[in-house]
């Protein structure tokens, strides 16, 4: 079941995402036991981890999919942010440094999801 919700959503949202590690963890004791799956996933973009919590052992898969999948969104929407915002302008590493061409200094941007254009 959880293979198939994977395959489903890749589907859906069109990225090709593959699940290195899964694990799942019970957090809590009872008739209605939180179950907290953990995905490690490979995209092109890089390696992302994912987790989500449910009673439901296939939803909680889900949502730590989609956890990655909303990451890997950000990546790519912040990559072509990246790329379209440094055209023609100077770095966020180049600032107050005097180099505002790039020639032969290649962009050293680091992925922060806290900034603005990394937000989906």
């Amino acid at each position: 079941m959880v293979d198939a919700t994977t395959k489903a959503i890749d589907r859906i949202v069109g990225f090709t995402i593959t699940v290195r590690d899964f694990h799942l963890d019970s957090i809590s004791a009872g008739q209605e036991a939180l179950g907290r799956v953990k995905i490690i996933a490979v995209a092109p973009e890089g390696t992302f981890a994912g987790v989500g919590t449910s009673t439901d052992i296939v939803e909680a898969s889900a949502l730590a999919y989609m956890d990655v999948v909303n990451k890997v969104h950000r990546m790519r929407k912040f990559a072509r942010d990246c790329v379209a915002g440094c055209r023609g302008r100077r770095s966020h590493s180049d600032q107050g440094r005097g180099r505002g061409d790039h020639s032969g200094q290649g962009h050293d941007h680091v992925y922060d999801h806290d900034h603005p254009s990394a937000r989906g």
